[in-house]
Order: C-alpha cells, then structure tokens, then sequence
C-alpha cells in the first residue's frame, strides 16, 4: 500500500508528517481522554421513525464533542484527521480481508477516542470481522504483509495491558452502526446476543422488532442465528409463555428456517415444566396463538403434528434430552425405576409392552416385516406422497431441468429462450406418460445405470444386453417397464468412461436391443443436452391418465400374492443411483425422501461380459413399506409418536406416548 493512498482529499496525499503524525496516535499505548459515547452503552430500541432521527442527531453530537475534546488533546489539522480517518477504513477492509479481530479490537478503540463518524460500508466491514469473530481468531495473520503489520503486531502485544475491563466491543460496534445508519440482520443479531447475555432476553426480543421480516433488503429478514439466542435464554429461565410465542414467530418468519434441535428445545423445555401433564396448569398463551389446547397430551400432539410437517428425524442428542425433559416432571406417569440419563449416556433399547394408560418414552426396535412397535403395539405405516406433493415434485423438476441445462451447455452462450428447451422436452415426455393408450408402464428403468452395472472391468462397456435382460426379469413379473435412456447411447459412436475415457461403436446386435424396445414402444429417448435423471424421476410420479383410466396402479399385499408381484406403489423406479446430495434432496428433503422410499427398487445380478452371463440371476430389494419420518400412530386408547433418530439403527425410534386419560 502506497503512502498516497492515505489521502485527504482527491487532489492532496499525505506526506512523512501527516503519516508521522497519524502513526503515532496509533502506536500510543496509553488513551489519551475519556471516550463519552453514553449512546453505545444504552439498549436502544428502534421504536419509529422519528425517534430514530433524535436518537441519530443525540449520537452526532457526542461524536462531535469528542472529536472536538480529541484535537484539543492531540492537535491535528483537518486534513491530518481526514488521513486517520481513512486508516482505520483502511484497517477495516484489511482486518476483513486477512481475518485480523485482534488489531481491529484495537482500531476500534482509536475510533471512539477520536470521535470518528466512518461510512456505512467501513462500518460493515467491521460488522463483518466481529460476525465472525469465532473463525477469525483460529485463522493466521502471518501471510499478509503490508504497512498496517507491524503496527497491528505492536498493538497486538499491548493488547492484554491496554485493554482494561472487558468490553461488549462487537455489539459497540452494532449500536454505533443502528445509530448512524439503516440496521441490518447483522448488528441487530450481534445486539441480541449481548442483551441476552447481560439476562435481558424480553430487551433483546423488542430489539428484534426493529428490523421487521423481510424488510432488511439484502438479508431478507431476520434468521435462525438472530432468534435463536433468545428463544435459548427464554428456556433456560423456564418463561415458557415468552418462549412458545418467540418461536411462533419463528415459525412464521419467511427467512428462518428451523433445525431439528431447535423443536426439541421448545418440547422439552414444556415438557420439563410439565405443561403436557393433563393435570397441569394452562400455558396462557397457546390458545392465543392458534393451539386448540393450552396443556396436556393434546397441545403436545399439536405441537409435534407442527414438527413432523418440517422435520424428519432427530438426533440421538435430541432424543436424550426429550427422555430426560419427561423424567423430570412426569416419572410418577411412567414404569417404575425410570431415572435420568447423564448428557452422554445412550439410551437403552426397551421391547416391553407399556401399560394402559402409561407415559411412554422409550427407544424401541420395530420389527422390520411387520412394521410393528412391541412396545406401543402400534403399526407404522408407509407415508406416501400426495397429490399436491407430486405437483410439487413435477414443478420442481421442470424447474431444476432448466438450471441444470444452462448449466451443460453454458459453454454454447445459451439464451433464457434456449433454456425453455428443457422444460419444452420434459413436458413433452409428461404429456406422452399420460396420453399414450394400451398398458399402463409398471416400472421405469434408468437404462444407462442399468447398462453400467458392474462394468467397471477391462473389458466392460456400455453393455445393452443388461438393459434386455432386466426388462425381461420384470416381465417375468408380470410387470410392463420403459426404458429411459439419454440419446447418447444411441449413437453409432459414443464415450464413456469405463477405467478411463475411450469410445465405443455401437454393434449391430446391440442396435438391435434398442429397435426391439422401440418397436415395442417400451423406450424413450432422453433428448442431447437433458439429464435422464429428470426424465426417469418424472416417470414414476406419472398418473398415466389414458393407459390407467384414472385408476391407481398400485399393488397391496393379497395380489402380490396372487399374481407373483411385489407389494408396493407403482410405478417402481429400477435404480441403483444413490442420488447422494441430489439437487432435489437440497430443495425439498421431505419430497426426496418420500419419493425414494416409496418408489425405488435396487437390483443386483452378474454382470455380462458382451452378450453374455454365467450366472443370469437377478436379486431385487423392494421399496419399504414403512416411513423412515416422525408419524403418530394409534396404540391402542392413545396416540404413539415415532421418531427415527439420525445416529441410531435403521429401525430403532424414539417413542412418545402421553395417556389421554392420566
């Protein structure tokens, strides 16, 4: 950095006495007055326009006083000010960009002693530093030189005899920002945190009122880290009114998105203060916020039908902490010997049947035939999607085939037009699903994962007589597959990267393999440039309007039996594609994961060298036909909650079951 970049104005730069000067403010170890800024320290609440202007002009005058007592102490010229004004922005970007808190714990007490009013954009950069204080005080200062390093190491090793009483300089820094200028999610979230851990949880929650959701034009509203301190300290304190109305807000606001954690927080904490005893006292506040119940096992029952709606399992830290928050309040309720888990212990299976009328929480094993609790005695069941969540899905696909075509063709400087193009063919494959006559297609076929399988050899190649010999496996089965498969592979020559990339001609006898699917019309070609995956998602959600009569293809239990088919819905997906990190799991978790429980069939067999194999067995594994997410079910007089546990077994849950009658 240049000595000329230390400037008062466009057309003056600072010379050796006006850095001189500046430096040594900087380097001095010692303040040299009082800093009186009473604004920094006050809670101030962002009540209205108005009071914002008059909280604005207070905090301008006492920078105004103080840079006036400062000149007096150190007398510079306005142009000299101006220099010292521009280092620390200079610190600012700095700090920012090679993660320095430290000097900047520094810079910003050299601020306040002068008196300095910095722009909105220097101010967040320091908003910025002290928002990430806990990953910039890990990170190195040791690979960026430049003229602020030696006095930023200086300083750093006055720091701990300079410093005095511990200050709150990160929410200092918040206020001084909402004093001067707009408040954003940022300073309002590093103002929360403080109130909150001076004890002042409802001050930190009026502050929140400040920036209303979805009216902080970049951040869009506030977030889970903004609420989240409050609705902790809430908790802590047992304020459990103060706490369910906080995280009905929460629930509502557009741009916080609640973790699992943070359900468990609220339940546990009523739970813990026995509001879901039915002989407790009314949480005043449910009723006003929209529970039809305001205690016992019927607000508990709304509130995880809430949970179950955004979440899919929990972890077993969680399932811990539900355990003991029961414990505490309602162990008269449960068997005998039931007694609190230490914060490490895991949670001992239980295969018991409870008791009428018994307070149940447990974790249990399902029997994996049967879908069978043995100890609520209840049975899960198979959730499967309905039928604004296949429009959903149809809706989500179209939209991510368009992404993921500019993406693949975003060499060629494809128009917003030339997108559509994706859309346009993924509809058109729609429109054939459902408009087609004869018989409806029971089974999809990702055609290329079944052509790779187990190709990973030599020899191996995009093997087409895989593809027939799975189709006739099925039809064995009495059932009717489509092959999708991506236009690529219908080439006379194409690549693939089988232990490396090589081309392969397409023979006559495996063209042969693709006229036999076509002519059957049990093949659909995926159009150049359009990922399959879509293609063959869409397949299996497809109603199939005019092959189906509007009558639903799916098989129960008695004519699986009967016709030698497996149980399940249908049209299944042929599909040994585990779909890690899918863009469609990242959109809509609940929709995945309903749809590849429901709707996805592995498969195994040998695979062929050429035309032929050794062993021609094929092995499939069958959809589950139960649902791996929260879901009640009847257990005999009352409701049984189970929750799958992320850190546990496959079919292990945690189970909750509160008598209606206790």
């Amino acid at each position: 950095m240049s000595r000329g970049q230390l400037r008062g104005t466009k057309k003056a730069k600072a010379n050796e006495e006006d850095v001189k000067l500046v430096g040594e403010f900087l380097y001095r170890n010692e303040p040299l007055l009082e800093i009186n800024l009473p604004s920094l320290g006050s809670k101030y609440i962002h009540d209205d326009e108005n009071r914002a202007k008059e909280m604005r002009t207070t905090f301008m005058d006492e920078l105004s006083r103080q840079k006036e007592s400062f000149m007096k102490a150190f007398p510079m010229n306005d142009f000299q000010y101006q220099v010292l004004v521009n280092v620390l922005a200079l610190m600012g970007n700095y700090c920012s960009k090679f993660s320095r808190h430290d000097a900047l714990k520094i810079a910003w007490q050299k601020l306040k002693e002068a008196g300095v009013c910095v722009t909105d954009k220097t101010c967040s950069s320091y908003l910025y530093v002290f928002t990430s204080a806990s990953s910039m005080l890990s990170a190195s200062p040791s690979t960026s030189p430049s003229i602020f390093s030696d006095i930023f190491n200086d300083i750093r090793n006055e720091e701990d005899e300079t410093s005095g009483p511990r200050q709150d300089i990160p929410c200092e820094v918040a206020a001084y920002h909402d004093l001067l200028y707009k408040p954003t999610e940022k300073s309002i979230s590093l103002r929360v945190k403080s109130l909150v851990a001076a004890g002042d949880p409802a001050s930190a929650e009026a502050l929140l009122d400040t920036l209303p959701a979805g009216e902080d034009g970049k951040d869009g509203g506030l977030k889970l880290r903004t609420y989240l301190p409050v609705l902790k300290s809430y908790c802590d304190q047992a304020l459990c009114d103060a706490a369910l109305n906080l995280f009905t807000r929460m629930r509502k606001s557009p741009q916080t998105y609640l973790e699992p954690e943070n359900y468990v927080l609220i339940i546990s904490t009523l739970a813990s203060n026995g509001y879901f005893r039915n002989d407790s006292k009314p949480l005043e506040s449910a009723k006003n916020l929209g529970y039809n119940s305001n205690n016992g096992y019927q607000l508990f029952n709304e509130m995880v039908e809430q949970m179950a709606a955004d979440v899919l399992e929990i972890s077993s830290a969680s399932a811990r902490r539900l355990y003991n928050a029961f414990v505490s309040s309602s162990s008269d309720l449960m068997a005998t010997g039931i007694k609190e888990l230490p914060s490490l212990a895991s949670m001992p299976l239980c295969d018991t049947k409870a008791e009428d009328n018994e307070l149940v929480v447990s974790r249990t094993l399902l029997n994996s035939t049967s879908a069978r609790c043995p100890v609520s005695d209840a049975s899960l069941r198979l959730i499967k999607l309905d039928k604004e969540q296949r429009k959903r899905l149809h809706d989500g696909l179209i939209d991510l085939s368009i992404e993921q075509y500019m993406e693949f063709n975003q060499r060629r400087n494809v128009t917003k037009e030339d997108s559509q193009i994706a859309a346009t063919e993924l509809k058109k494959f729609a429109e054939w699903l459902n408009t087609r006559e004869g018989r409806p297609f029971t089974a999809v076929i990702d055609g290329a994962n079944a052509a790779y399988l187990g190709q990973n050899f030599h020899q191996g190649k995009f093997n087409y007589y895989q593809i027939e010999f799975l189709v006739r496996a099925l039809e064995s089965m009495n059932e009717y597959p489509v092959v999708v498969l991506p236009a690529k592979y219908t080439e006379k020559n194409f690549n693939i990267n089988i232990a490396g990339w090589k081309q392969q001609a397409l023979e006559e006898k495996e063209e042969a393999v693709i006229n036999w699917l076509h002519e059957r019309g049990q093949l659909y070609i995926v159009p150049a440039g359009c990922l399959d995956d879509y293609y063959w998602m869409l397949a299996s959600i497809s109603d199939q309007e005019a092959s189906t009569g509007g009558k639903s293809m799916d098989v129960d239990t008695k004519q699986a039996q009967a016709e030698g088919r497996f149980p399940g819905t249908r049209p299944m997906l042929l599909s040994n594609d585990l779909m890690r990190d899918h863009r469609l799991e990242l959109f809509e978790p609940r929709l995945f994961r309903r749809w590849t429980a429901s709707y996805i069939v592995n498969y195994n067999f040998t695979a062929f060298v050429d035309d032929e194999c050794i062993d021609p067995e094929i092995g499939f594994s069958t959809p589950e036909f139960f649902s791996r997410e929260i879901q009640c079910n009847p257990s005999r007089e009352d409701t049984a909650w189970h929750f799958p546990v992320s850190d546990w077994e496959t079919h292990e849950r945690l189970l909750i079951r509160l008598p209606s009658s206790k």
